[in-house]
């Protein structure tokens, strides 16, 4: 695989071929954007095509030569991920990073090291890295990889280019996954919609076979809360309390309840509207609207994204499930 496989990210695309053909790539990089969305593919090709020993004209790797298959199988020195160990990623690991990426490569070979999850680096972690930033060998390019670039210091911010991962649209992730997977059309399309457009989300979907379950609750969260007494609302928290040790099943579920939300939404104010456009679900989106009104729909939304955020600054996940079901 190769930087011309990255799917969904052209702006990404674009960047990264004008930057190899001008001879201007950044030694330090921020990319952003949601689980899935590519960002350590597109870091793993970059690594490659910028020490691939056959690149093509545009500047991307061959994927055939002794170097860019090391660094697709992870053995090549010249490209390292740095993960957490445990819940934030410590200053020792950035020590031995910044103390590696000092020793020159042979010949022209350049290092590319990502960290990931760059948003649980500690203070003095990210602040370790200032001086490779700051005074960067010329061989050398630092990739950090967030979906929440506000928690980092302003300082490793400010050193970075920032590079976008969005979600793609919904119909172009289904037909891929079709193309991918062979799964059926409607399965495609939910997993597009549940994933919100992310690729590597809606494939984890499909394969994990936890799609229908995934489905069934955040669309019985839709549907009860609507009518909802104050009764049935504490026992829809005992059945959202399973998820309540797992903080990332969590997370997925209330951005599930926050896709459909929205949708629900959408339908309300512009039921034609083309993202509306085959979906097996309008009916159910169409009683939703009916059911929760413009107003109410738009403060669930909005109190379903504050849950979520609760969730990444370590709120108690049982307060964020009743913040969200006692009050949408």
């Amino acid at each position: 695989m190769s930087l011309s496989s990255l799917v969904g990210q052209p702006l990404a695309k674009r960047l990264f071929f004008k930057t190899i053909q001008r001879g201007a790539v950044s030694h330090g990089y921020l990319f952003v954007g949601p689980r899935g969305s590519g960002k350590l593919y597109a870091a793993r090709n970059l690594a490659k095509a910028l020490n691939c020993e056959s690149p093509s004209a545009e500047g991307d790797a061959c994927d055939r030569c002794p170097s860019c298959r090391a660094i697709e199988r992870g053995s090549d020195p010249a490209f390292r991920v740095v993960t957490g160990e445990g819940p934030r990623i410590k200053i020792e690991q950035t020590r031995a990073l910044v103390a590696d990426l000092a020793l020159r490569p042979d010949g022209d070979r350049r290092k590319v090291y990502v960290i990931r999850e760059a948003d649980r680096l500690t203070p003095n972690a990210a602040n370790n890295l200032l001086k490779a930033l700051e005074e960067p060998p010329s061989y050398g390019v630092l990739i950090l990889t967030t979906d929440n670039p506000a928690t980092l210091p302003g300082t490793v911010l400010s050193r970075c280019q920032t590079v976008p991962f969005k979600p793609a649209p919904l119909p172009e992730v289904a037909e891929i996954i079709v193309r991918l997977t062979g799964a059926p059309a409607e399965q495609a399309a939910q997993a597009a919609s549940m994933s919100g457009g992310v690729i590597g989300q809606a494939l984890e979907l499909l394969t994990s076979g936890r799609l229908n379950e995934r489905l069934e609750l955040a669309r019985s969260s839709l549907v009860g809360l609507g009518r909802a007494d104050v009764l049935e609302r504490v026992d829809f928290v005992e059945r959202m309390a399973q998820y309540g040790e797992d903080r990332e099943r969590l997370a997925e579920l209330l951005g599930d309840m926050a896709s459909l939300y929205r949708d629900a939404l959408l339908m309300a104010v512009h039921p034609e509207h083309r993202a509306l456009s085959g979906r097996p679900d309008r009916d159910l989106l169409a009683g939703a609207a009916a059911d929760y009104g413009v107003a109410r729909l738009t403060r669930a939304v909005e109190r379903v994204g504050r849950a979520m955020d609760g969730l990444r600054r370590n709120v108690q996940p049982r307060l964020a499930i009743e913040y969200v079901v006692l009050n949408v």
